[in-house]
């Protein structure tokens, strides 16, 4: 259970972020993170929901399998 909650809590975190980030950019609140030089929200059409999904970040990238979807 605790593997769960720690998952959760790491993901809606991310999430949570990922939405800032995009929520800054929108509203001009000077937030900016770039990548070779290129604003990461620009490059995306919903930088927080890459999370997700069958090619999402966490598919892709996580070390561990979801333990519940």
């Amino acid at each position: 259970m605790l593997k769960v909650v720690l998952q959760e809590a790491l993901t809606t975190g991310m999430h949570d972020f990922l939405f800032a980030l995009v929520e800054a950019h929108d509203f001009e609140q000077g937030i900016r993170v770039e990548s070779h030089e290129e604003n990461v929200v620009e490059l995306s059409d919903g930088l927080h929901g890459e999370l997700f999904g069958s090619s999402g970040w966490i598919a892709r990238y996580g070390k561990i399998s979801r333990l519940h979807e």
